[in-house]
């Protein structure tokens, strides 16, 4: 609350949140089909949701979004709830819609959100995140530690998806490259 969202949007763009190598939206699309511990689904809808007990993203269809980079910015969020999962960083999941623990765990998809965007070089759009995260405020407005905590596990989570999904499909999109500049060297 009390948010200057201009005030973020130039902290974004200052040279200190700028990232100078951005990953492409291809890429993006590689880092999700080489996850291969869960399942990620589509159907014609407009709710995307991660389910905890079928360990499963779900997703509306592509075209059913902007761009491009929505749809990627809502996929990485789910990816952020996935890692809750036992299996993952073992994260309290049992919250229902209203409840502390579902607020806590939005917060932590929320500040991951941001710094996997800000590290991906997608595009994070500050309003439709603050105002889906305001819903949560009542609930966490008189934890102040809970920014902290939430904080401490959004950084798990971005160390969690580089390190198990986006350094492996870096190695195959890198090998790929390197094939393709060798194949490109050796033509007559």
């Amino acid at each position: 609350k009390g948010i200057d969202l201009e005030k973020i949007k130039k902290l974004y763009k200052n040279e200190n949140f700028e990232k100078k190598d951005f990953i492409t939206i291809e890429d993006c699309q590689k880092i999700l089909d080489s996850i291969n511990d869960l399942k990620i689904k589509h159907f014609e809808q407009k709710r995307a949701y991660y389910n905890y007990t079928k360990d499963e993203i779900v997703l509306p269809l592509k075209t059913q979004f902007k761009d491009s980079e929505s749809y990627y910015s809502v996929a990485f969020h789910e990816l952020g709830h996935s890692t809750g999962h036992e299996t993952r960083l073992n994260r309290d999941m049992s919250g229902v819609f209203g409840e502390d623990s579902y607020a806590r765990e939005e917060l932590r998809a929320e500040i991951y959100s941001f710094l996997q965007a800000q590290k991906l070089g997608i595009k994070y759009d500050l309003g439709n995140h603050f105002s889906y995260i305001d819903s949560w405020t009542t609930s966490l407005e008189n934890k102040k530690e809970e920014i902290i905590e939430a904080i401490k596990d959004s950084f798990k989570i971005v160390d969690y998806v580089q390190e198990h999904y986006i350094d492996k499909a870096t190695l195959s999109i890198n090998k790929e490259i390197k094939e393709e500049t060798v194949m490109e060297d050796n033509e007559p």
